[in-house]
C-alpha cells in the first residue's frame, strides 16, 4: 500500500527508506485485531507475540519523528501479552480481565497510529 519513494535517509536514529519499506504492509499488523476471539486465549497471544516482533522491527528503523508514537503501539501490545499470562486476572465471564482495562489507553494508540499514518504518507 505505501510503498518507500525517496532515498536513503538514515541516522543513528532510524533509516527513513527501510523504514518506509517496513510500513509498506502495515495492514500486516492491523490484521492480528481482525477476527480475535478473546476468549481464545492462546491464539491471542501468539498473534500478539507475532505483532509485538514486527513492531519491534518497526521501531528499530523508526527515525525520531516517528519512534514515540511506534513506542506506544509497542506498549500497548506488551501490556496487552503481560494480560495474557496464564495466572493474570480474568473477568466475570472468565476472559481476562486485560482486554477491559485497555480501553482507556485505545484512543491513545489510535491517535498514534493517525499520525503515523500521517508521518509515513508525507515522508514515503
Amino acid at each position: 500500500m505505501l510503498l518507500a519513494l525517496g532515498a536513503a535517509c538514515s541516522d543513528d536514529a532510524g533509516d527513513l527508506a527501510a523504514f518506509c519499506d517496513a510500513v509498506g504492509d502495515r495492514e500486516r499488523f492491523e490484521a492480528v485485531f481482525e477476527g480475535l476471539d478473546p476468549e481464545d486465549v492462546e491464539a491471542a497471544r501468539s498473534s500478539f507475540e507475532r505483532a509485538r516482533a514486527e513492531q519491534r522491527k518497526l521501531r528499530d528503523l523508526a527515525p525520531d519523528a516517528a519512534r514515540a508514537d511506534v513506542d506506544v503501539v509497542l506498549s500497548f501490545v506488551d501490556d496487552l501479552l503481560a494480560g495474557l499470562e496464564p495466572d493474570a486476572p480474568v473477568d466475570e465471564q472468565g476472559r481476562p480481565s486485560i482486554y477491559q482495562s485497555m480501553r482507556p489507553r485505545f484512543d491513545e494508540v489510535e491517535a498514534a497510529g493517525d499520525r503515523l499514518r500521517v508521518y509515513v504518507e508525507s515522508n514515503c
